[in-house]
């Protein structure tokens, strides 16, 4: 099995998470192609590197002024830049995707990936310890539509409006339950 992940560059904690991830997979046989901006040496050397398109982030995170200090002004403008090309990353992606046969896509947790993932056909899995509704950001999200943030008004096991199903654990409630956005 080919997994592709993706992973953002913001910080490294999210690295970190996936790297361990990387592992396990190998472990197990499936070979990994990574999308990041994150420093290669935080991963496994069997993880092999996924072509990234020409002058295309995976995605821009967040704009800090020193380790605490969020700039959201900043963000924002970093994220309506990066949202101008979306659909044409998104496109790009999806034919890396499908030219290096990957069978699923694990993201920790750039929009880009989900998007590339649903347009190359390829299932798609986030692995993330915070949802983005409750996240440093205080309830800033981008939108898909407009390329701009906005406030977001579904709850978490609604977050985005689309027809996915995803599956909730917590540390609280290790059951797993079902929730559909819609």
């Amino acid at each position: 099995m080919n997994v592709g992940l993706y992973v953002t560059g913001h910080g490294f904690g999210h690295a970190v998470r996936c790297a361990e991830v990387a592992r396990v997979l190998l472990a197990r046989g499936a070979e990994v192609l990574l999308r990041t901006e994150a420093p290669r040496w935080l991963f496994p050397d069997r993880v092999q590197a996924l072509p990234a398109p020409e002058g295309a982030p995976v995605d821009v995170g967040v704009v800090q002024q020193g380790g605490l200090e969020l700039d959201i002004d900043a963000t924002r403008r970093r994220w309506t830049a990066f949202a101008r090309n979306f659909e044409a990353h998104a496109d790009r992606e999806a034919a890396t995707l499908r030219e290096a046969r990957v069978d699923v896509v694990l993201a920790d947790v750039p929009p880009l990936a989900f998007e590339a993932a649903a347009r190359a056909r390829i299932p798609s899995l986030a692995l993330a310890n915070f949802g983005w509704i409750g996240s440093t950001l205080s309830g800033l999200t981008l939108s898909r539509s407009s390329s701009a943030f906005r406030r977001p008004t579904r709850t978490p096991s609604g977050c985005c409006g689309c027809r996915c199903t995803v599956r909730l654990r917590t540390r609280s409630q290790p059951s797993a339950r079902w929730s559909t956005c819609r």
